[in-house]
């Protein structure tokens, strides 16, 4: 319903309007991490709270920054948070579209290792083995995690940014490779250009899925089941410590 409601019509944009838009939501995106990794984390760590609440906090910030960048949205564009709204999609194609963008996640993930190794990054990263660890202890955080991350994520970098850096530049492609650039460098907090580049051709799968068919609840879905898969493979390999 969340989703419905935002998206109704599109109302007349300016580039000014536009491009205040998209660095609010980017200021709000990468503060929210700045203020996570640097202030609240280490607080919540001296003051001794659970490990799990504390990695929790971090993934609710997530949510206080779509909840302003939606009041943003209605107080100041005074328009739809889904310019582009959501086609109608049988089920059988809605499934489709889900195995495909899967499908495409699952090979830019390949590619994502080959250049690595070319390159000789390092494709290990300690906060995510830190993470891993946690969702051993806490499985709840990987359904929390995975969910938080397909919802946030998709509205914030498809649903909001994706269409009106297309407005602002008028061209898909580099609106795709931008948008996506921008999801790459939401992950550098783990430390390595590996877990960068990774969501960098994913966000690229997920934003041409999105240009091409519209339907935000398909990448939702998607992005949700494939960390979902991703993290349960991960903790079914590592060391329980």
């Amino acid at each position: 319903m969340l989703i419905l409601a935002m998206a109704i019509t599109t109302p007349v944009y300016t580039k000014k309007s536009l491009l205040a838009g998209i660095l609010f939501c980017l200021a709000l995106v990468f503060g929210a991490l700045l203020l996570s990794a640097v202030y609240l984390m280490p607080f919540l760590k001296a003051h001794q709270v659970a490990a799990d609440l504390v990695f929790l906090s971090s993934r609710l910030l997530l949510w206080l920054v779509l909840l302003l960048l939606y009041l943003y949205v209605i107080k100041t564009e005074a328009g739809p948070f889904l310019i582009w709204g959501n086609t109608t999609l049988t089920i059988k194609k809605s499934i489709m579209l889900v195995a495909g963008i899967l499908l495409g996640i699952f090979c830019c993930g390949m590619l994502s290792a080959i250049i690595a190794k070319v390159f000789g990054w390092n494709m290990q990263s300690a906060r995510f083995n830190e993470a891993v660890k946690l969702f051993i202890h806490y499985p709840y955080l990987v359904y929390f995690t995975a969910i938080t991350a397909g919802i946030t994520e998709e509205l914030l970098f498809r649903g909001y940014l994706l269409p009106r850096l297309q407005l602002l530049v008028n061209n898909s492609m580099f609106s795709i490779l931008l948008s996506s650039l921008l999801f790459g460098l939401l992950h550098f907090g783990y430390g390595t250009l590996f877990n960068m580049l990774g969501p960098f051709f994913m966000g690229i799968v997920f934003a041409f899925f999105y240009n091409k068919y519209r339907h935000m609840g398909i990448l939702i879905i998607a992005h949700s089941l494939w960390d979902i898969l991703a993290i349960l493979a991960k903790t079914s390999v590592a060391p329980l410590k």
